[in-house]
């Protein structure tokens, strides 16, 4: 659905002659086009609202719709709500007025559903604007509930019309519960889970945030499913992500989103090792590259004195050891070497043990 703005063209111009709290009503009108006729738009209404005497007054011609819905579901905006319209003889006041392009009356029907999910959108978004809650749907009528109207006009259904507009001011943007916002995840296969939000389908997209890659791209998810798998194979050591997941009732479209991150990869430690034995001499700490790494941590620990050695030293990213000296090592003792890998500020550790001879 596209809005096209025409309040400064002819019939749509003016000054304010009411507050929004004196609109009481909204008011569903059709035009009785037909797709291949004429009066196909709010341009094509205009010469006849000229001249009939019901759509205005000497030097005050205005037309008869706030808003108008084509047949495309388009929407034209033809006057500014707090300005009256000539939509309802005598009833004008207190209306805000809102009309389908075709017929819904003496057994045709031309209007389809997607004109009426725009009709439903375009109500919320005018009763949002007037205040009212979606208890207030009683006050969405039409032109033929109005007292004194002589006119067929129109026998949409308006209960139907009523329900989409109050899940539409009650629809909520999902909750995403899974992972959770700026969560820092292990990289293996998981689901996107997030709350129910009634009469909703859902919309789900992934964003890779370092590479700018789009990984799912709206995928579509039923009415009363709340999770979306995505696989390891997405997903990078060390890398960001977005989750953008929507709510969409009516065509409307309410998202939300959290972002995550992926562990980077874990060192895995070469030298010195695991639970070997080494000479009392300088040797070097190595470590194969993880991926995602951007920098590395290291810490050595004498276990029988419990001194620390060496203490979160830096190394970075494309570096993949570091110095022990011979005079930080005693014969006989036992020895744990930790290596981290960093990325986004989160570490993930390797450690080993060994002894000096």
């Amino acid at each position: 659905m596209q809005t096209i703005n025409r309040i400064n063209q002819a019939l749509g111009r003016g000054t304010d002659d009411r507050q929004l709290n004196a609109i009481t009503r909204i008011v569903i009108h059709h035009s009785a086009s037909n797709p291949n006729g004429n009066h196909l738009n709010t341009a094509a209404f205009e010469n006849g609202w000229r001249t009939n005497s019901n759509m205005g007054f000497p030097n005050d011609v205005r037309g008869g719709y706030h808003e108008v819905v084509l047949f495309n579901a388009n929407v034209e905006i033809n006057m500014q709500d707090r300005r009256r319209t000539w939509g309802a003889v005598g009833q004008n006041g207190h209306t805000w007025h809102i009309c389908l392009t075709g017929q819904h009356a003496y057994g045709i029907n031309n209007i389809t559903q997607t004109q009426l999910n725009s009709l439903a959108r375009r109500i919320a978004s005018a009763m949002e604007r007037f205040g009212w809650a979606a208890a207030n749907v009683d006050r969405i009528i039409r032109h033929r509930d109005l007292p004194e109207q002589r006119t067929a006009c129109t026998d949409v259904n308006i209960t139907n019309v009523r329900n989409t507009v109050r899940n539409l001011l009650d629809q909520r943007a999902p909750n995403i519960t899974n992972p959770a916002n700026n969560a820092v995840i292990n990289r293996q296969a998981f689901n996107i889970t997030w709350g129910l939000v009634a009469g909703a389908n859902y919309l789900v997209s992934l964003r890779n945030l370092n590479t700018d890659q789009l990984l799912i791209n709206r995928r579509a998810v039923g009415v009363g499913t709340n999770s979306s798998p995505v696989t390891q194979a997405q997903l990078v050591a060390g890398n960001r992500y977005r989750i953008a997941v929507a709510s969409v009732v009516s065509g409307r479209e309410l998202w939300t989103e959290r972002t995550f991150s992926v562990l980077p990869a874990a060192p895995n430690i070469t030298h010195p090792p695991s639970n070997g034995t080494i000479p009392r001499q300088a040797f070097n700490i190595t470590w194969g590259l993880a991926a995602g790494a951007t920098s590395y941590l290291v810490s050595l620990r004498n276990l029988n004195t419990d001194q620390l050695l060496i203490n979160r030293r830096a190394v970075g990213a494309n570096i993949n050891s570091t110095r022990v000296e011979q005079s930080q090592l005693v014969s006989g003792h036992s020895y744990r070497v930790a290596v981290a890998s960093v990325a986004g500020g989160r570490e993930t550790w390797t450690e080993r043990t060994f002894r000096v001879l």
